[in-house]
Parts: C-alpha cells; sequence; structure tokens
C-alpha cells in the first residue's frame, strides 16, 4: 500500500497498490470494496496484479494488517475525478496536491491534457488565427470557460457553421490547443448523449468542442434535445443500485461547435436560440492558414491555458465587477440583441481583454478596444431579439401559409374551405382545426401562439362564462349558422 485518495466531491477511499513485477514496479488504483474483499480483489489480476482465487483470502489479510499497522504514516491525498475548479486549485495548471484520479477510459481523454512546445510557438501560431472574428471569438471563448464559475454565467454553445473548406474544424483545434492535444480532446456529434453529457462532466469547467454536425443528419430533434442537455449544466436523474440517487452530474463550460448546417431551425423553439450563438462563415477564410493551423496545433499546445489560470488566481481582479461593467456596457450597444446572447459575449469579450494583455502582450488600452471590436463583429452576426421571437415567427409563417391558400378562404371555393374573410372587417377567421394542423406543420405549438398573440393583442378572443377564449363565434355564411373561428 503507497497510499489512499479521499475524493473531494463523494468522500468516497480508494488505496493505491505498487508491486514488483517483470522487473518493474506497477501502480494501480482501485476502490477499498475491491482491494478488501478476497472476491472482487481477484478482478484486478487484469493488471497485472499476481492474485489468484487461492491466494486472495491471504492477500487481503495481509493488505489489512498492512494497513492497519501503517495507518498514521500512510499519506492520504485529496483526488477528483473531474476537471476544472477543485475549491481554489484548478486542473490543469494550479491542481496544487490534488490527484487526478480517472477510470480507463476517461483516462485516456485525459492524457490529451497536457503541454507539448514552447507558449511563445503556441503564440507565432496564433497570430493569424485572432486575424478572423469568428476563429477569435472561438479562441477567446476557450480561455472564457473557466470564468464561467467565478462571474456565474450560465453555459452557452458557439456554434460556427457555413460550407466546406472554411476552416471550421481548424478554429475548433487552435482552441482546444489552448489547454491540449487538440485531436484527443475534439468529440463528435456522432455520439450518445449519455456519452456526451459524461464527457461534459468530466470537463466540467474547460471547454467542450463538437465537430461535424452534418454526421448526425436530419435528427434535428436530437440536436435539440442535445443543445437543452448541454445547455442546462446537469445530467440526467439516476437511482442508484441500492436506493436513492446517483452524484448529480453537473458542468459549467462553453460548448463549442461546427458544422455545415446550423443548430437551429426557423421552427425551431426561442429556448434553442438563447442558448445557441450561431455565426455563419468561414472562421479561417485563407486555406493555406487552416492548413498551417491543422498542422501546427498537433505542435503546440497546453501550455496557454495554464498559464492564464495562473494569472486568473495571482491577478487578485474582481472578476465579477468586471463582467458585469463590460454586460451593462454590451446592453446599451446592442439593445437589439437577446439579453442571454449579450451576457454570453461579455464573458467572452472579458476573457479576450484579458488575454490579449497576459497572454499575447498587448497594452491595455489596445486589449480593450480590440476586445470590443470583436464584439461588435460578433453581435452583427447574431439574430436580433425580434427575429428569434417565436411569436412574431409563428405570426409571419400563418400570414404566408394564409396568402398561399388565401383561395380556400373564399365563399365560391370549389376546394374545401379553411375559414372565410368578412368584407367589411380586416379579419381572417380560421376553422380551429384547420388553423392546429397548419400550426403543427410549421413546427408550432397552436395553443402556446394563441395564449401569446391573445397577450399582444393581434387576435381576437372573448369572455365565456368568465373565461378568456381563444375562439370566438361568428356568423358563417358557407354554413349557414354561428361557428367557433
Amino acid at each position: 500500500l503507497t497510499q489512499r485518495l479521499k475524493n473531494v466531491d463523494t468522500g468516497e477511499e480508494k488505496v493505491e497498490l505498487a508491486f514488483y513485477r517483470d522487473r518493474e514496479w506497477h501502480k494501480v488504483k482501485a476502490d477499498r470494496t475491491t482491494v478488501f474483499n478476497r472476491t472482487s480483489i481477484i478482478q484486478l489480476a487484469n493488471k497485472s496484479l499476481p492474485v489468484t482465487s487461492e491466494n486472495a483470502k491471504d492477500l487481503v489479510r495481509y493488505l489489512q494488517d498492512l494497513e492497519r499497522e501503517n495507518l498514521y504514516s500512510l499519506p492520504i491525498r485529496k483526488s477528483t475525478s473531474t476537471l476544472g475548479w477543485v475549491g481554489s486549485n484548478f486542473l490543469p495548471g494550479a491542481q496544487g496536491d490534488i490527484v487526478l484520479d480517472l477510470e480507463d477510459g476517461t483516462a485516456a481523454i485525459a492524457d490529451g491534457y497536457r503541454e507539448c512546445g514552447a507558449l511563445d510557438k503556441w503564440l507565432e501560431s496564433m497570430a493569424p488565427v485572432r486575424e478572423y472574428p469568428i476563429s477569435r471569438f472561438m479562441l477567446a471563448a476557450s480561455f472564457a470557460a473557466p470564468l464561467l464559475k467565478i462571474v456565474g454565467q450560465r453555459v452557452f454553445i458557439i456554434h460556427a457553421w457555413g460550407g466546406t473548406r472554411g476552416g471550421k474544424t481548424a478554429a475548433l483545434k487552435a482552441a482546444l490547443s489552448v489547454w491540449g492535444e487538440p485531436e484527443e480532446l475534439i468529440a463528435s456529434f456522432n455520439a450518445t448523449k449519455v456519452g456526451l453529457e459524461r464527457l461534459a462532466a468530466f470537463y466540467c469547467d474547460l471547454p467542450l468542442g463538437i465537430d461535424e454536425r452534418q454526421v448526425v443528419g436530419d435528427r434535428q430533434g436530437f440536436v435539440e434535445s442535445l443543445v437543452y442537455l448541454l445547455g442546462l449544466g446537469k445530467g440526467k436523474v439516476r437511482g442508484a443500485k441500492n436506493g436513492g440517487l446517483q452524484t448529480f452530474s453537473q458542468w459549467r463550460t462553453v460548448v463549442l461547435s461546427t458544422g455545415e448546417e446550423p443548430l437551429s431551425t426557423d421552427n425551431s423553439s426561442g429556448g434553442i436560440k438563447t442558448r445557441v450563438l450561431e455565426l455563419y462563415g468561414r472562421p479561417i477564410p485563407d486555406e493555406n492558414v487552416a492548413m498551417r493551423v491543422h498542422n501546427e496545433t498537433g505542435l503546440y499546445f497546453g501550455t496557454a491555458g495554464p498559464e492564464f489560470i495562473r494569472k486568473v488566481l495571482s491577478s487578485g481582479i474582481d472578476f465579477q465587477s468586471e463582467y458585469m461593467q463590460i454586460q451593462e456596457e454590451l446592453k446599451k450597444r446592442y439593445s437589439d440583441n437577446m439579453s442571454s446572447h449579450v451576457t454570453a459575449i461579455a464573458v467572452v469579450m472579458l476573457a479576450d481583454y484579458l488575454t490579449s494583455q497576459w497572454i499575447f502582450g498587448l497594452d491595455e488600452e489596445q486589449a480593450f478596444e480590440e476586445a470590443l471590436s470583436l464584439c461588435e463583429s460578433v453581435a452583427g452576426m447574431l439574430e436580433t431579439a425580434a427575429e428569434a421571437d417565436d411569436g412574431l415567427r409563428a405570426y409571419e409563417y400563418l400570414m404566408s401559409w394564409f396568402h398561399v391558400n388565401i383561395e380556400k378562404f373564399k365563399e365560391n371555393t370549389f376546394s374545401e374551405r379553411y375559414g372565410m374573410i368578412p368584407e367589411a372587417e380586416d379579419r381572417i377567421y380560421i376553422y380551429p382545426t384547420v388553423f392546429e394542423k397548419a400550426m403543427r406543420e410549421g413546427g408550432f405549438n397552436p395553443s402556446r401562439m394563441l395564449r401569446g398573440w391573445a397577450e399582444r393583442g393581434w387576435i381576437e378572443t372573448e369572455m365565456t362564462d368568465g373565461k378568456l377564449r381563444f375562439k370566438v363565434r361568428k356568423y358563417d355564411k358557407g354554413l349557414g349558422k354561428q361557428t367557433r373561428f
């Protein structure tokens, strides 16, 4: 026995065993329930521990006695199974005495968080990336991920989309190279929701990069459910085998995704649009620059992120105050944009402003001006609050649908009737069943839209028995009686 590991998140304890085999020392970490049980310790034979069903009982007794006699001399280390903030420590870059304790599959991913090459070489390779607004915004967002917890900003998604050969993957690799080897850290949309949930929980306060939205094809429902899951910052509630609930998976990150198609559609709900900043264009339009970024991010990586974290911990800056000042300034400048987008841009601007000084060596004034210019470029690419308004989009859709089907609102139509247009009124009267079918075909919830339109005064309503009705009674000449519309 070489050490005990106490998980700071769950309080569970593991022990580390060291054994000599094949002329070298090996180490293996395992739960106490595995090590001190003669039935389960045999599982460690797969990890080269010389244990069999014959000697398991003696080995467990030996380890038990060894621990008892050396209980106060065995070192106890704090451990964690996630990256990011652990109290005032941060992994990677400022882990202090915290040990990363992972299962086999996750451990392989964690190997990607390492340093390679000198920081000045990485800075040289990132110079052209910062020349273009989308790639620079993605790079700054990678630095911004650890700040979310400090400033209290919720999870948001940045999705860069457009045609092929636009440098989307190169820009994503550049952003992930802040923390480690991008080829190993990059994820794909070709994954299950549970897999991406656990990956997000492991990265926790680090950026999650997902490439190639088009691999899921027309599964728009899956894409939107993924947006809600990642944007929630909390995993699914699951029961434990012995009763109660499993430990919640939680994260507070910036999700960086790319693809040839957007994440939202014209009839996506407002909840999708508020969580995603969709940037259409070519992040790195110069193919030669994009190719160079592809190559150099495999040579120089993992140096800038830890350096940024060390600056954050030693700076003494009131990040919350700085963030609020930037947010207020941006709200004045971009009042037409959605507030959720403005707050997300604010935290990325803060990260760009700080990294320009701490990492890229700009003076304070130039750093602020360039960060502000970046925000202006990005804000202009996003949908305004009016454009993302569910009620307005549904209303415009219905007006378009009406003009396509206007012949079916006339009294002398030879086809089925959809409603009527009285001559003396500037109203369109639609049969409820027709309205509901049309709205559902457009991807809108008819009941929800009626309530929203009634609040805005866009539809006629009537009171019946003290209750507000969204369907009004009107005499229908075609049917020769009172009908609901």
